[in-house]
């Protein structure tokens, strides 16, 4: 089946802002520090009253304190990645607006106002599905990798799910 789909890319703030938090989780690094950063917290506070000296009251605020790294740290991503946003669509909004993706039978065309690269099929691993967007992964595993194809752009529901299932046939070939 000879088909082609073209489909432009045009993120407002708030879907880049979407994708980033949907992508920042999926990345190891982040998530192992989401993990590590509570229990070195509680393993800091639970040995600090095993020590000699003054006793401290084991209470709600003291097991909050020990949870205060990971208060920091996702505090941290939830300010961060809405700024850069805002920074990335007011400031190279080329990155996000009027980039054009050509899917054809031998791959994937991209073309923005900087850039143009064309990737064949092979270089791609998987297509995940969320109810805004499509993830296209890069057999590489990094978040630069990741193709996002924002589902609103598609005409209807049923060229979109024709789309999925025709990335998924040329995945598997």
């Amino acid at each position: 089946m000879d088909r082609t789909f073209t489909v432009e890319q045009n993120l407002s703030w708030a879907e880049l802002s979407q994708v980033s938090y949907f992508l920042a989780v999926r990345v190891k690094i982040l998530r192992r520090l989401f993990i590590s950063l509570p229990c070195l917290g509680l393993l800091s506070g639970l040995l600090g009253l095993s020590t000699p000296g003054k006793t401290a009251d084991l209470n709600l605020l003291t097991v909050l304190q020990w949870l205060e790294p990971m208060f920091i740290f996702l505090l941290f991503f939830l300010v961060v990645i809405p700024l850069t946003a805002g920074y990335v669509v007011i400031f190279k909004p080329e990155t996000v607006r009027g980039v054009v993706y050509r899917f054809t039978s031998t791959g994937i065309e991209r073309s923005s106002a900087k850039l143009d690269i064309k990737i064949p099929w092979t270089s791609f691993k998987e297509l995940k599905e969320t109810k805004s967007f499509f993830f296209l992964y890069l057999k590489e595993n990094s978040i630069n990798n990741t193709f996002v194809i924002q589902k609103r752009m598609f005409a209807d529901a049923q060229q979109a799910e024709e789309f999925r299932r025709w990335v998924d046939g040329n995945l598997e070939l």
